[in-house]
């Protein structure tokens, strides 16, 4: 069946660029052609056939037409095989020679020092709160990233904006959960760039509720999408799963829950997180009769390389009194002691129950999900809890006047990891589609 497809392609292909020489001759029109095949979006090559380019032509002096139109034809020829490259089967660093790291292997690790080159971002959409200055930019950024205790024996995969562009592009990423979600999601538009544009029409604030869709990526067909829900709501769960919620009629293609840091009892809790279950398993199963139909289409090279993802993050507590800390911490367990000691509360800091943020993650990962959810819904975990209650140090964003140590500063090596692990996890999802494939092969 793969042998079948890169055929099929290869035809269309071939049907693509001989079209595109016959019947396009202006000098404007040929300029165009090799933007589009540049761009290596099969798509807006095959709308290009049909389309007339009216672009202004640009004579060069002492020129002729013929050496003007060799020279084009050439970098056509090269864009049709920069194009060619990109639509075969990705090799690293996609595909890792090591052993991917595993979730155990993950969250058993510990926050290294590093000075970076600078600032990755400053945060310029969104409203989120920074403790940089613009002349922060041209400094170094002393910071810390995370190390698997393990990481001698497996590979924990390392930011890459084109590997992730590669494996998201034509997908929809979709994050909701509450304002550290949206931390997470600002933090993942910045660093791609914010290349496309941002979706007016699809912003509602009012009664805690924020919606926000970016385009990203050099291909500009990455879809960032972020709904706020500080309670993670079934029925609301449901209509932004649902394509009807989407003007473009498009459903999300990788999603990234979070309950919120907004206590509700255990009780109250589970209920809500147990409708969860039946309506991601609907969601990901339309997701994958999608992706089972544009596999067998011709234009299954622009479809996205990663798909049908959950992810669970796991919720984080804040930490009382941290600016008590200036340093990453090592013991889990000891900040666990410190979140849990209602000593370290202040005013009505209290009632926020982040002590309790141990005993539910862990609920709902042994009781809930593997008991509760469909058995043939597929998900991974992003541990955010253990990652970021060992950066105390981090969470120095400001309510007001206050330090409220719930917030990170942005940028924040805590929120940019949460989308280091969103690519790993992307990335394993393609490696083992990969090797299902091989086994069918074989």
């Amino acid at each position: 069946m793969a042998i079948k497809n890169l055929i099929i392609r290869g035809l269309v292909l071939a049907f693509v660029v001989v079209g595109l020489f016959q019947a396009i001759s202006s000098h404007g029109s040929r300029k165009r052609i090799i933007q589009i095949l540049a761009s290596s979006n099969e798509v807006e090559v095959m709308q290009s056939v049909y389309k007339n380019n009216e672009t202004t032509p640009q004579t060069v002096v002492g020129q002729s037409d013929a050496e003007e139109h060799h020279r084009q034809d050439s970098d056509l020829m090269l864009a049709r095989d920069k194009m060619e490259s990109s639509i075969s089967t990705p090799t690293s660093p996609i595909l890792s020679s090591r052993p991917l790291c595993t979730r155990e292997q993950i969250r058993q690790g510990t926050w290294m020092p590093k000075q970076y080159d600078k600032l990755p971002y400053l945060p310029r959409q969104l409203d989120i709160k920074t403790c940089y200055a613009e002349a922060d930019l041209h400094k170094p950024w002393n910071s810390y990233e995370w190390q698997p205790r393990d990481a001698s024996s497996c590979e924990l995969t390392q930011w890459d904006s084109n590997l992730f562009c590669t494996l998201a592009q034509n997908q929809t990423v979709f994050i909701m959960g509450d304002s550290l979600s949206l931390e997470h999601y600002s933090a993942l538009v910045h660093i791609l760039g914010v290349t496309g544009f941002y979706d007016e029409e699809a912003y509602v604030k009012g009664d805690a509720k924020q919606k926000f869709v970016f385009y990203v990526c050099p291909h500009n067909t990455t879809r960032l999408v972020f709904f706020r829900q500080d309670y993670l709501f079934p029925k609301t769960a449901k209509k932004q799963l649902d394509k009807e919620s989407y003007a473009t009629d498009i459903e999300p293609d990788i999603v990234v829950f979070n309950r919120g840091a907004w206590y509700a009892a255990d009780d109250a809790l589970a209920k809500r997180v147990i409708q969860l279950g039946p309506l991601l398993h609907q969601w990901q199963e339309r997701c994958r009769t999608r992706q089972n139909i544009t596999k067998h289409s011709m234009y299954a090279a622009t479809g996205g390389m990663a798909s049908c993802i959950f992810i669970w993050r796991t919720t984080v507590p804040g930490v009382p009194n941290c600016t008590d800390f200036s340093k990453p911490a090592t013991n889990l367990e000891e900040m666990e002691q410190w979140t849990q000691n209602v000593s370290h509360y202040i005013g009505n800091s209290f009632r926020w129950h982040w002590y309790d943020f141990a005993h539910q993650n862990q609920f709902l990962l042994n009781e809930i999900f593997p008991k509760e959810w469909p058995a043939a819904l597929d998900y991974h975990v992003m541990d955010a809890y253990e990652i970021n209650l060992l950066r105390p140090d981090d969470k120095i964003s400001r309510a007001g006047k206050k330090v409220d140590c719930f917030h990170n500063c942005a940028p924040s090596s805590t929120t940019l990891l949460y989308n280091q692990l969103l690519l790993h996890i992307m990335r394993q999802n393609y490696q083992q589609q990969q090797q299902q494939m091989s086994a069918i092969t074989l």
